[in-house]
């Protein structure tokens, strides 16, 4: 069973990220090193959203396939792999 708090921190991490990407050349305006910063930050936030869903997010059965992490519940997903439906807590 995959458990939804991890779903909702990869989203949470995911969106932050982009914020952070996206509002980089407001920083990069006053001094290049602050936009730099900046940059590998979001970066770095958008991969821990990605290493989140990788290892909490995987298929319980056969441990390969992931889903979209969905913040609240939706129509069944299945893995591409094994074919089981993804199960989540609540």
């Amino acid at each position: 069973m995959l458990k939804r708090k991890y779903a909702r921190i990869s989203i949470i991490l995911l969106l932050a990220g982009v914020a952070i990407i996206l509002l980089c050349p407001t920083f990069a305006h006053y001094d290049d090193v602050y936009g730099i910063i900046t940059y590998c930050v979001g970066l770095a936030v958008v991969i821990a959203a990605f290493v989140v869903r990788y290892v909490f997010g995987r298929c319980p059965n056969c441990g390969k396939g992931s889903p979209i992490p969905r913040w609240s519940k939706t129509p069944d997903r299945y893995c591409p792999f094994c074919g089981e439906r993804f199960i989540y807590d609540r």
